[in-house]
């Protein structure tokens, strides 16, 4: 995990979650967030590929939580970008 990116998306979602359940633009996200918009919409990217959020193209477009991420805590973050059991090596043994 890199720490930067789960610091991006950290700053995203808690971004996404005040524009209540309208689509936000990564442009606009960058822009307010002082965050690069590249690097941004890879962590959206990622967001989207693991189900925390859904995207719409066009106008109007952009991201929003989906809907089994409308609670979303910063837990559920550190779980899709670091498994527990990565941490513990006794988590690991289970796993496998």
């Amino acid at each position: 995990m890199s720490k930067q990116s789960f610091d991006y998306a950290i700053a995203l979602v808690e971004y996404i979650k005040k524009q209540d359940g309208e689509f936000a633009d990564i442009r606009g996200a960058a822009k307010k967030l002082k965050l690069p918009r590249a690097y941004l919409e890879k962590v959206a990217q990622k967001l989207k590929n693991g189900g925390i959020l859904e995207s719409q193209r066009g106008a109007g477009g952009g991201y929003r939580l989906s809907a089994r991420s409308a609670n979303i805590s910063v837990d559920t973050l550190i779980n899709f970008y670091e498994p527990r059991y990565a941490f513990c090596p006794l988590l690991r043994r289970v796993k496998n």
